[in-house]
């Protein structure tokens, strides 16, 4: 995928107390993109390395009924290229948001999965697990 003279939009369920070597990363990736953005959860407001981002930068609340919409709201602000989703807490929002607002041909939406995908051995339970597997990897995947 040609990156050069794109927009992405960095979703990231992360508030650690320090700064991550995948932020380090996109930073370095901002020199060869057109403009790059990110958002975090509320909490990462607080944290001494965000003041650090010199590109803007949005907090939405992860994993909640109002998500898709804060997500919406950036995506319409922003008009990313690509949206490439970090930790698992914006994946299904981000699609829903793309999707809603009719962007699926203009702007891609990408998951970094960072949880191995193993299977329960109990019949029930693996039925379920199958079933989120499905809905999260295999619906809005």
């Amino acid at each position: 995928m040609e990156l050069l003279n794109k927009r992405i939009l960095v979703c990231s369920h992360y508030s650690a107390p320090y700064a991550g070597n995948f932020i380090k990363s996109f930073l370095f990736l901002s020199k060869y993109v057109s403009e790059i953005a990110f958002v975090f959860p509320p909490e990462t407001k607080e944290r001494d390395w965000i003041k650090d981002i010199k590109h803007k930068v949005y907090f939405a609340s992860p994993v909640s009924p109002k998500n898709c919409q804060e997500l919406e709201n950036i995506i319409q602000d922003f008009h990313p290229d690509i949206v490439h989703c970090n930790f698992e807490g914006y994946d299904i929002a981000a699609v829903q948001a793309v999707r809603h607002l009719d962007m699926k041909k203009h702007c891609k939406v990408v998951w970094q999965l960072h949880d191995p995908l193993s299977y329960i051995p109990h019949p029930i339970k693996a039925l379920y697990q199958r079933f989120c597997f499905y809905r999260h990897y295999g619906y809005y995947g």
